[in-house]
């Protein structure tokens, strides 16, 4: 008897179950190879940044230029056959723009691909310009950092439930805590500043449906 064939939502969702699919689930955070595969941008951001040009239009202007990007990002991801779509928004994601942005890619994939979005909110290796202070602060500002810390958790927490709550089906929590050599903060640091946050936001997650 043939095995039915999975969808590339189906794959995924067999992944995080930790059972096994008919073909191995794929995706990426981002595709930033669209010009060279496709021929453009994923997103015409040029466009959008003429912010003059974009808020000139007529709502009905504006739903077909969304449609038409949404109708692009889902022609590319199909054609990879990623699992989870990554959804990125130029507009705020409270916006209507990106609310009827997500409904476009809804109506052309329905459940055949999930749509994950990032949401992370826990302490990454600081940029080159903060990192000495960072590091400072592990040591003498210990109540600050963690004040911090859960201010971020809180706003992750609070952007994910957001994200489920306007179609988003995954987040991933990707912030980078290693160099090739190794980690950036000790493991003992590692288990106070951030993996009680992780723990949080992951549980908000899962409770959210995520």
């Amino acid at each position: 008897m043939a095995v039915k064939k999975m969808t590339p939502a189906e794959r995924a969702i067999a992944a995080f179950e930790h059972r096994i699919p008919d073909e191995c689930t794929t995706f990426e955070l981002e595709f930033q190879l669209a010009p060279e595969m496709f021929g453009r941008e994923l997103l015409n951001f040029d466009y959008l940044r003429k912010a003059d040009a974009f808020s000139a239009m007529s709502r009905l202007e504006k739903e077909k230029f969304i449609d038409d990007e949404a109708d692009f990002y889902v022609q590319v991801y199909k054609t990879l056959e990623y699992g989870i779509i990554p959804f990125y928004t130029p507009w705020p994601l409270d916006s209507w723009e990106t609310e009827f942005f997500i409904r476009c890619l809804r109506d052309r994939v329905g459940n055949t691909q999930l749509l994950g979005a990032h949401g992370d909110g826990t302490f990454a290796i600081p940029d080159g310009d903060h990192m000495y202070d960072f590091a400072y602060r592990l040591y003498e500002d210990r109540d600050g950092l963690l004040a911090e810390a859960d201010g971020y958790c809180r706003g992750a927490i609070e952007h994910n439930h957001m994200l489920k709550d306007k179609g988003i089906d995954v987040v991933w929590l990707c912030s980078d805590y290693c160099y090739n050599s190794g980690p950036f903060m000790s493991p003992e640091m590692f288990s106070v500043f951030v993996t009680p946050f992780l723990e949080r936001i992951v549980s908000a997650a899962k409770k959210d449906g995520l």
